[in-house]
């Protein structure tokens, strides 16, 4: 039997995430009632208007 994928949770205003200037926060909190898992983490979402990079640096193992 597997063990089931883990989760992981990142907090979009780290300010160890670099975000290119396509970027924008939203705290609003108008999305958290979409979806299926609950409001974003503390009502902060970022988007990207056209391109947009995020960069942070992680351990660990990519899985496909």
């Amino acid at each position: 039997m597997s063990s089931p994928p883990r989760r992981v949770l990142v907090d979009d205003t780290d300010s160890r995430i670099l975000y290119s200037s396509s970027w924008v926060s939203d705290s609003s909190g108008i999305q958290d009632q979409v979806g299926n898992f609950g409001p974003a983490f503390n009502s902060t979402l970022h988007g990207a208007f056209g391109d947009g990079t995020a960069q942070f640096e992680f351990t660990g193992v990519l899985l496909g």
